[in-house]
């Protein structure tokens, strides 16, 4: 165990104060922990018992006797770890915003429903280049606003009953999605020779607005061009690559040999699997023990010979295995831990997802951001899923490229004490393929799809999720809750379903500047509704929105489940709605670009083995 003792002097007045810590460099003692949060203990002045919390969250109101006073903060995690702890007061206000550093990831929540939290980000003089803001909602749904400093605040809410002037840059996508905002040094409002951003985030319920109670959670960072970005282990990022380009990030391995790691911790001879998964383009992977974060190939990593000590350039996913025997790897010190420096270079312009997990860990699984791997005959692979305050409909979904892999879920307990500020340990359910709640094992590369309902659902809990590979079998494995946007591979197929009454939305982000075309393949039901729209503005797609593609099933060529939206540009997000309008339905949703430049390579399409696939 590792302990963390601070001290943090009272508010001045009376009044609520929310605590935030975040592990940005942690790993496992065995499957059944992994958690990204350390225990959290708060002692006031006034109680004569802490509060404690295991999700990283303490909200705590002071008393007359505790102004001016000290608070005691406790932090114990499994292993030694890298911390961000912020305090804030609460209702939040712009008058004491947050200070975003550069890199860093910041994790928040908004316990009151459609209300907004502050930060600041501030721009050094010497700095230039591209600025991207990074929100990624864990929990409820959060939009992203954000304005140079001479225009202040943006407040979604209004002040005193008045709307604000709409910001100068905002990304509102529905859902528990990811919301990006790219500032270019071309941008008539772009910050140069110094100066402050003024960023807001909004949050909504994690159900439907106005829900109340049920709070949202989110993450938040930003970075400069060519700057590196420190990664949290098991914590997907979505990351966006040109071509030619690269991406740089840091990661601290609290578990490599020789840096002080306990011995309950993850063994420090566990390999480190560093993964990159591209969603649309390719991007290549190198590694370093060195940084020089020039932005071409003179830098360190790089694609050139010596700039590397590990390096993957596959068509599609690229996987690096670092084992701590290696001579290439890292070297920790008596005093320090093991650093890796991660390049992401961009073949083509490139959206991926990269994960840094070690062999042991259980790997967080995101609603709506699907997991590509390969199993090997009879091993098996472990994912957790965190649900929230607030029960949905969950569908998990299971599909095979080729091979034959199961499907087990063992569902979590409840925790509702988590609202109080006082809790136990949250419960971490371990799947097992003769302990389970629920399974599902078509044979072959038949679809395995399990659909627990929302009455079924726990709440503050993590679900278990176990593929075992029958076979050696390369697979797709996508979660979503009824209101998650979920997130496209160019050329892969997705299986869904949407009720008469609903609507399914999916986001895609082309690689290169391209006509985007999705196509359906019906199993189950009547043809439902297709819109699509690049427009910023049309977070949500329909008959009657603007600048939307649409295809209908009472539209006279509503018959042809194929829809095709030109001129999307590369690195900006489109908007994909599959409408039930009055029919059930189940389906594949695949989604491929086609290129302007007719020079560049087509895009491959993967079947499925045994399954038919609906194509122009």
């Amino acid at each position: 165990m590792t302990r963390f003792l601070s001290r943090v002097q009272s508010k001045d007045s009376t009044g609520n104060v929310l605590i935030t810590a975040f592990s940005t460099a942690a790993s496992a003692t065995s499957s059944t922990k992994g958690f990204q949060y350390p225990r959290m203990s708060v002692s006031l002045p006034s109680t004569a018992s802490p509060l404690t919390s295991s999700d990283g969250f303490v909200e705590y109101t002071t008393t007359g006797s505790d102004v001016g006073k000290n608070v005691e903060i406790s932090l114990t995690a499994v292993n030694r770890t890298v911390l961000t702890i912020v305090t804030r007061e609460l209702p939040t206000s712009a008058k004491y915003p947050v200070i975003v550093a550069q890199g860093q990831l910041q994790r928040d929540r908004i316990t009151t429903p459609s209300s907004s939290h502050y930060y600041t980000f501030t721009v050094p003089s010497d700095v230039s280049g591209r600025i991207s803001f990074i929100l990624e909602s864990l929990e409820g749904d959060c939009d992203l606003y954000v304005n140079p400093s001479v225009k202040g605040f943006y407040h979604r809410e209004g002040v005193n009953g008045v709307p604000d002037d709409y910001p100068v840059w905002a990304s509102q996508r529905p859902g528990s999605s990811r919301d990006s905002i790219m500032i270019a040094e071309d941008d008539s409002n772009y910050i140069e020779n110094g100066g402050q951003y003024y960023i807001s985030v909004y949050g909504y319920t994690s159900g439907e607005e106005g829900a109340g109670g049920v709070s949202a959670e989110y993450t938040l960072r930003v970075k400069f061009e060519d700057s590196v970005l420190t990664l949290s282990e098991d914590l997907p990022l979505v990351e966006y690559v040109e071509k030619g380009k690269y991406n740089y990030y840091k990661f601290t391995d609290v578990t490599s040999v020789g840096g002080g790691s306990d011995s309950d911790s993850v063994s420090a001879y566990d390999t480190l699997i560093i993964d990159v998964t591209p969603m649309s383009g390719d991007a290549d992977l190198y590694i370093s023990c060195r940084i020089k974060p020039t932005g071409d190939e003179s830098g360190y990593p790089s694609n050139q010979r010596g700039h590397y000590n590990y390096s993957s350039a596959m068509y599609q996913e690229d996987s690096i295995s670092l084992s701590p025997h290696d001579s290439r790897s890292c070297p920790p010190s008596l005093s320090s831990d093991a650093v890796y420096y991660i390049a992401i270079y961009g073949y083509s312009n490139a959206m991926y997802a990269l994960t840094v997990t070690h062999t042991m860990s259980v790997r967080p699984l995101v609603p709506g951001t699907p997991v590509v791997s390969t199993i090997y005959r009879h091993l098996s692979q472990r994912f957790r899923l965190r649900v929230g305050a607030e029960a949905e409909d969950l569908v998990i979904t299971l599909s095979p490229s080729y091979g034959d892999c199961d499907l087990y879920v063992k569902m979590g307990i409840s925790d509702t004490a988590g609202k109080q500020g006082v809790e136990g340990e949250v419960s971490m359910p371990i799947a097992y393929l003769y302990d389970y709640d629920y399974r599902s094992g078509a044979m072959g590369t038949t679809v395995d799809r399990i659909h627990i309902e929302e009455d079924m659902i726990c709440t503050n809990c993590y679900i278990s999720i176990l593929v075992y590979g029958f076979e050696t079998t390369q697979y797709s494995l996508l979660a979503q809750f009824t209101d998650t946007v979920v997130s496209l591979t160019n050329g892969l197929a997705v299986k869904s379903a949407v009720g008469s009454a609903y609507t399914q939305y999916y986001t895609y982000t082309p690689s290169q500047d391209s006509t985007l075309t999705t196509t359906l393949t019906v199993y189950h039901g009547d043809q439902p509704g297709i819109y699509m729209s690049a427009s910023p503005t049309v977070t949500q797609p329909n008959r009657t929105s603007p600048a939307t593609a649409r295809r209908y099933s009472d539209s006279d060529d509503g018959i042809i489940p194929i829809l095709s939206l030109p001129h999307c540009v590369a690195g900006q997000p489109v908007v994909i709605a599959i409408a039930g309008e009055g029919h059930n339905a189940s389906y594949t949703v695949r989604v491929h670009e086609v290129p302007d430049n007719v020079t560049s390579a087509p895009t491959l399409l993967r079947l499925v083995e045994g399954q038919p696939q609906v194509s122009e």
